[in-house]
């Protein structure tokens, strides 16, 4: 049965999408066939990952009744991953149904088939608080949070906590807080150490993921239509987005790890 992530943070330009594509990327790479759910509106994923002309289905589609899950799954160009695509019109779907009784459970219900045909589920969550993302820790085991390392960062933070406690309680009992995951780290700057303190102060050691360096390849690459592994696979993103994979396939919740120790496997002979 497949392993369900969401990849959360309730605020735009946290690095939440690059997380989701890239460790989906990553899981597939080392062999595993994994499905990308956009649950975005703004449709970021599916946009570099998919040719939009030819993609007719997708995860709003689905939610509507209108194809089936496996109608709607497109391929990527990426080994393993395949994608469930999100476009804008899930803000209107997400106006419309939030009232309705038993919403939170649709998108649990829609993916229910694809549980025996993949190895990961991955949801990339919108950014803010609503029914898409309630609807994703409602039918997700684990939880990843992409933390910038910036100034009242750790309020987005604690306020996905204090959602996830809710949704436990009365939705999903089996939702798992599993990772931490700084991002846009710059060694040099001494606020960036001093916020990692932060998180470890708040959190403990255990939850603290591998990190990633702020990398201009990194937001090069969905302009090119490719992942860092591909486009720039020497970089420091290509790095730490493996060791990030690596981490979280394993199960391990690393403490926090120099990324120059990982090297990627498309690296070495």
């Amino acid at each position: 049965m497949a392993k369900i992530l969401s990849f959360c943070n309730r605020k735009g330009g946290s690095g939440k999408t690059t997380t989701a594509v890239h460790v989906a990327g990553g899981l597939g790479l080392l062999g595993k066939k994994v499905l990308l759910v956009d649950c975005d509106p703004q449709a970021h994923a599916s946009l570099w990952l998919l040719d939009q002309e030819k993609n007719s289905n997708g995860l709003l589609d689905c939610l509507y009744g209108k194809v089936g899950v496996k109608e709607a799954i497109s391929p990527t160009k990426s080994k393993g991953l395949y994608i469930l695509s999100g476009n804008k019109g899930l803000s209107e779907f997400e106006a419309g149904f939030c009232r309705e009784k038993g919403a939170a459970f649709l998108l649990k219900r829609c993916l229910k088939e694809c549980h025996s045909h993949f190895d990961y589920i991955i949801f990339d969550t919108p950014p803010y608080i609503g029914l898409l993302l309630v609807s994703c820790l409602t039918a997700c085991q684990y939880v990843y949070i992409t933390v910038p390392l910036q100034f009242l960062a750790l309020d987005g933070l604690f306020e996905i906590k204090r959602l996830m406690e809710r949704i436990r309680e009365k939705a999903n009992p089996k939702l798992e807080l599993k990772g931490i995951i700084p991002v846009m780290f710059n060694r040099n700057l001494k606020s960036s150490w001093q916020f990692l303190k932060e998180i470890k102060k708040a959190f403990g050691t255990d939850l603290l993921l591998p990190f990633i360096r702020q990398n201009v390849r990194l937001s090069e690459a969905p302009g090119e239509k490719a992942l860092i592994y591909k486009y720039a696979p020497k970089s420091n993103g290509a790095i730490d987005y493996w060791a990030l994979t690596r981490a979280i396939k394993k199960g391990l919740l690393e403490k926090q790890s120099n990324p120059d120790d990982f090297l990627p496997l498309f690296q070495t002979g």
